[in-house]
């Protein structure tokens, strides 16, 4: 008997944009070799993460109807930043980098600069 694989169906239609969850989707099963490569075959995989086009009812869920996620999530400055000034979370707008794209050198995350003060002037946009 061959092995077979889980699959993932649309139990209704799901727009663009919305995130993915249990209840919106059937599990079933089929024969491995019959299962295309980017199919979602783990659903806790991709709950919460957002689909990237409209998907219909009855649709086999894959990767490639998600949003990809950032790989990493850094900060820039929105406003001028004085020396010694308090930075405050407004002065910061976060920047989401997917898998294929490389974040600037110097970002860090919003997390470890919030609060605290700045050694030097920060330009807008660094």
């Amino acid at each position: 008997m061959a092995a077979k694989g889980v699959l993932f169906y649309a139990a209704r239609d799901i727009a663009a944009g919305a995130p993915i969850t249990r209840a919106a989707f059937r599990r079933d099963e089929e024969l491995c070799d019959r299962i295309p490569q980017n199919a979602v075959q783990d659903l806790s995989r991709v709950i919460g993460r957002k689909a990237k086009y409209d998907i219909s009812s009855g649709q086999l869920l894959s990767f490639h109807d998600l949003v990809p996620n950032p790989i990493a999530t850094v900060v820039e400055a929105v406003n001028d930043i004085p020396k010694g000034a308090v930075i405050i979370a407004n002065d910061l707008s976060d920047i989401e980098f997917g898998e294929w794209e490389q974040p600037k050198e110097g970002f860090t995350s919003r997390a470890v600069v919030v609060g605290k003060k700045a050694k030097r002037a920060i330009r807008k946009g660094l």
